[in-house]
C-alpha cells in the first residue's frame, strides 16, 4: 500500500506515493493498491518493467516523452479500462498489458514500430477489430493471443504488412504472421502465396481444429501452433523445416507428412 524511501537515498525517491528515480525521469513501482486515474508526469522518460503490474488503476494517461512500454509493465492490472498512449510511442514490450481483462480503449499511435509477444494476452474486452498503424514493422504473432480480437486491419500506408480476410500477413502475403484469437472458424485454408508460418502465429487459438496448408509452404516456425485447439494437419511435400515447439501442448491428434525429413528439431512436434 505504501512505499517509503530514506530522504538520503542516492537512487530513489517518492512522488505522490510512487517510487521513482531520484531525477524523476523513471517510474520504478506504483503500489498495487493504487486506484482511480493516473497521469504520468511530463518529466518521466521511461518506465521500469512491471512498474504498474497488479495495480488497481482504472485509467492511465502517458506523457509524450515515453517511447517504450517495457515488458509486463501493466501485467494483471485487472481494473484498467483506458490507456491513452503517447503520440511518439515506438514499442510495446512483451506482456506489457497481459491479463488486463477490463482494458477497453487503447488506440495505437501511428508511431508504433514494434509490438512484442503476448503484449495484450488475455485482454478479453478489447475491440473485436484492431487497426495496426502505418509505422509498424515488427509484430509478434502472439501479441493478441487469447484476447477478444476477431480480425486485424492495417493502415494503408504500412509497407511491411497486409491483411486478408482479417488475418495478418507480410506485404507480399508470403508470411502468415497472426491469426485472430477470437475467430471461431473450425477450418482454415492458408492462401497459396504463403511460404512461412511465423512464430506463434496460431498461439493458443482456441477454436481452429483443422488447417489446410498450401503446396509451396516451406517452414513452420517456433511455437506456431503451441497451445492451440488444432486437431488435424497435413504437411505438404514442400515443407522443409518445422521449428522448436511448433505444436507443443496443442490438441493435435492426426498429422500427415508427405515427405521424408532428414532431421526433426528435438521439440518440433
Amino acid at each position: 500500500e505504501i512505499i517509503s524511501v530514506s530522504p538520503k537515498h542516492k537512487l530513489y525517491t517518492i512522488r505522490d506515493g510512487i517510487l521513482m528515480s531520484r531525477d524523476y525521469k523513471t517510474i520504478i513501482r506504483c503500489p498495487a493498491t493504487r486506484k482511480g486515474n493516473f497521469e504520468i508526469p511530463v518529466q518521466v522518460e521511461q518506465l521500469s518493467p512491471y512498474a504498474f503490474g497488479d495495480c488497481q488503476l482504472s485509467s492511465v494517461a502517458f506523457s509524450r516523452t515515453i517511447k517504450v512500454i517495457p515488458a509486463r509493465c501493466f501485467a494483471r492490472s485487472n481494473q484498467l479500462q483506458t490507456i491513452l498512449l503517447p503520440s511518439g510511442l515506438e514499442e510495446i514490450g512483451a506482456g506489457a498489458f497481459a491479463g488486463c481483462s477490463q482494458l477497453r480503449t487503447i488506440p495505437l499511435p501511428v508511431s508504433i514500430a514494434t509490438i512484442k509477444g503476448l503484449s495484450f494476452y488475455k485482454c478479453k474486452n478489447l475491440p473485436s477489430s484492431i487497426m495496426l498503424p502505418g509505422h509498424l514493422s515488427n509484430f509478434a504473432g502472439s501479441a493478441y493471443a487469447n484476447s477478444s480480437v476477431t480480425q486485424f486491419s492495417i493502415s494503408a500506408d504500412n509497407n511491411d504488412f497486409s491483411v486478408i480476410d482479417g488475418v495478418l500477413y507480410s506485404k507480399d502475403a508470403s508470411i502468415l504472421y497472426a491469426y485472430p484469437a477470437e475467430r471461431r472458424d473450425k477450418v482454415f485454408s492458408v492462401p497459396a502465396s504463403v511460404t512461412e508460418i511465423a512464430p506463434q502465429a496460431f498461439y493458443e487459438q482456441a477454436y481452429l481444429e483443422e488447417i489446410v496448408l498450401p503446396e509451396g509452404l516451406l517452414e513452420i516456425k517456433a511455437q506456431a501452433f503451441m497451445l492451440s485447439a488444432l486437431r488435424r494437419i497435413e504437411l505438404p511435400a514442400s515443407v522443409q523445416a518445422i521449428h522448436n515447439n511448433a505444436f507443443n501442448w496443442s490438441a493435435l491428434e492426426h498429422i500427415v507428412i508427405n515427405r521424408k525429413f532428414d532431421i526433426f528439431d528435438e521439440d518440433g512436434t
